[in-house]
């Protein structure tokens, strides 16, 4: 099913044909974020597993890693401390992403430059959040927004080619 990314989602260390490490910088913002009103809490979780909490804002997923033999809240109190930081990062991983899957899938991407459809075509759908490291993992994939409908002539991306960006958060 295209146009449904849960599906598509399994597990946190799936293959991907790109994987991309940036630096997570300081000065990005991501328009949508002053609509999001983040609090990482237990009774917000759309599920809690052993080993992670899963959050939903706006269409991407959130995980929360949380460490054994720890305090369950520890995890979301570190994630709610990064996540304003997280979440800013969405513009550069999505161009660290795209830089990546250009060089890997080039005739998707030169489809998709002629036809003028190339704006906008990949989105963050999760992130694992892991506050003990401070890393974030963040799987991007084709954009389904509705306003990033392609013509049906198009390619599409391929199966199985979702890239993980690997965020390491810079310390002072």
């Amino acid at each position: 099913m295209r146009g449904c990314h849960r599906g598509r989602l399994r597990s946190r260390r799936r293959s991907s044909a790109v994987t991309a490490i940036v630096t997570l910088g300081r000065a990005l913002v991501y328009p949508a974020r002053d609509v999001i009103m983040t609090r990482f809490a237990r009774t917000n979780a759309l599920t809690v597993y052993e080993d992670r909490y899963e959050f939903q804002f706006g269409r991407v997923l959130v995980w929360v890693l949380t460490p054994p033999f720890a305090i369950p809240d520890t995890g979301l109190e570190g994630a709610e401390q990064m996540f304003d930081e997280v979440w800013g990062a969405i513009p550069a991983v999505v161009s660290a992403a795209e830089k990546e899957s250009r060089a890997q899938l080039p005739g998707y991407w030169m489809a998709h430059d002629k036809a003028g459809t190339a704006v906008d075509r990949l989105a963050v759908w999760g992130m694992w959040i892991d506050p003990i490291s401070g890393s974030v993992d963040y799987e991007v994939g084709e954009n389904f927004e509705p306003m990033h409908h392609v013509p049906s002539h198009l390619p599409g991306m391929p199966d199985n080619s979702n890239i993980m960006v690997t965020v390491r958060r810079v310390t002072a």
